[in-house]
């Protein structure tokens, strides 16, 4: 229950502002993300390159060592030019968490040129600077009027939290917020490196950690996942076999149907004649 109210909190804040508020522990772990849809683009494109994830990485980390040093609200600029804050959670003096925003931007036209600039070096093989400036423009780009009144919300929200006991104290294990996570966005394209930059930790502590839990990979236990819906969704819909594979995260309909028939021994055409309801 307290999973679900956090998520309907954030999802509400994202849904009015456009903004991604996400929920981390003391130890900069995500504990409950925005209700978007994964990512902003302009974000996913320059977290490709592992010199652009590693600088966002780094300005993350920077900004929760400010947060805790100061034990106030910080309001910064990323590297590529974005807007993001994060605001402290207390119970007493004793520091529980924070609500992290980001993936918005001013909305000047000398901004959104700073982000198209930056961004460049990192995405040129993957994007024109055209298709670049279409994601600069898809990013949310709150007025600083709409931006003040998004920190004085988050401090609001971050009082509710705190009193509603919602944000449990126990030590949460790592391994449980990522397969958390992996359940409620096993549908999108998901990288290891995405997850230890939104678990704030190395992809080595990562996937060791969620090893050593559930004695399986991240990597193993998603196609799993993806199967699973693949499975109902061939079997009650009339969505075609590339459909399907989007719709449950498969990076090509080729690779789904490998591991579909890895898992089933006969392909998901032939397997869906078989299973299909009545």
């Amino acid at each position: 229950m307290k999973q679900q109210e956090l998520f309907t909190l954030l999802r509400d804040v994202y849904l009015l502002t456009g903004v991604r508020v996400t929920l981390y522990d003391r130890q900069q772990h995500c504990v409950a993300g925005d209700g978007g849809s994964g990512r902003a683009g302009y974000c996913a494109a320059v977290q490709t390159d592992p010199r652009g994830l590693a600088r966002c990485f780094h300005s993350d980390r920077a900004a929760f060592a400010v947060v805790e040093k100061t034990g106030k609200p910080y309001v910064f600029t990323c590297p590529f030019g974005l807007f993001e804050a994060v605001v402290p959670l207390f119970v007493g003096e004793r520091l529980l968490g924070f609500l992290f925003a980001g993936e918005a931007i001013d909305p000047s036209p000398a901004q959104r040129a700073l982000a198209l600039e930056e961004a460049l070096p990192y995405v040129g093989k993957l994007h024109s600077r055209e298709e670049l400036a279409a994601l600069v423009a898809e990013l949310a780009a709150p007025a600083p009027a709409a931006r003040e009144a998004l920190l004085r919300a988050m401090e609001i929200l971050g009082r509710y939290i705190v009193e509603r006991g919602l944000l449990d104290e126990r030590e949460r294990d790592l391994a449980e917020l990522v397969l958390i996570y992996l359940d409620r966005n096993f549908h999108r394209k998901l990288t290891l490196s995405e997850l230890g930059l939104h678990f704030h930790c190395s992809t080595v502590t990562l996937t060791e950690s969620f090893r050593r839990a559930f004695s399986t990979t991240i990597v193993e236990y998603l196609t799993g996942k993806r199967l699973e819906a693949a499975e109902g969704l061939l079997r009650n819909s009339p969505f075609s076999v590339e459909t399907v594979a989007e719709k449950c995260g498969f990076s090509s309909t080729a690779y789904f149907s490998k591991v579909f028939k890895r898992r089933h021994g006969i392909s998901p055409r032939f397997w869906r004649e078989q299973h299909r309801a009545p």
